[in-house]
């Protein structure tokens, strides 16, 4: 969808140059970077990508440049209100807030050619990991996967089980003082083995 285009009528000739087609898309939220004269026209552009979009739950609007150690900008809702989303990549899936988390979408072909570069076996080292775009099709292939992520007290934690073992390693988790806010099956690496991912927070 070009959203210049979509906006013609709406939108005064003089602010059309500032208005850009681009804009993310991460799972059902969509990201949009309006220039600050278009500030008035901000739910007019966010209903526009609902109407094109049938997916898009939220819609976003970057109100600042990346900053900090997490590399993450303000944004201000103008459709909907839900940041946690679960977004789709080369087969796997993420969940994470998009609000409060570091991820582009666009750089989803550069991490499929990086993951295609690991071979079985292989010790991997991924620095800043993030909700795993790297992390998890890297260990798909059998490499043995240590990622770092600076975040105090939350812990992102990969691992092949069986169903029937989860439950153990719920219980050690607990008694590490590890709250288990979410975990999930991401598809099969073995014959009744799965990859299973846990969003964990320290007490």
């Amino acid at each position: 969808m070009r959203l210049r285009e979509s906006l013609a009528g709406s939108v005064p000739a003089p602010y059309l140059d500032l208005l850009t087609d681009r804009y993310n898309v991460i799972g059902d939220v969509a990201v949009l970077s309006l220039h600050l004269l278009l500030r008035a026209y901000e739910k007019e552009s966010a209903l526009t990508v609902v109407r094109n979009r049938k997916n898009i739950r939220t819609v976003l609007n970057r109100v600042s440049k990346l900053e900090g150690d997490h590399r993450v900008a303000h944004y201000e809702a103008v459709a909907g209100e839900e940041t946690v989303t679960c977004h789709r990549e080369y087969g796997f899936s993420y969940r994470l807030d998009v609000a409060t988390v570091f991820f582009n979408p666009s750089l989803g072909t550069e991490r499929q050619r990086v993951a295609g570069m690991v071979k079985p076996g292989e010790r991997v080292l991924v620095p800043f990991a993030g909700v795993g775009p790297f992390v998890v099709p890297a260990a798909t292939r059998g490499a043995q996967v240590v990622p770092l992520v600076r975040a105090d007290g939350i812990v992102h934690f990969y691992t092949f089980k069986k169903p029937k073992e989860i439950a153990g390693l719920s219980g050690s988790f607990r008694e590490m003082r590890l709250e288990i806010r979410s975990y999930r099956r991401c598809g099969n690496v073995a014959q009744g083995v799965s990859r299973w991912v846990f969003d964990l927070v320290r007490r």
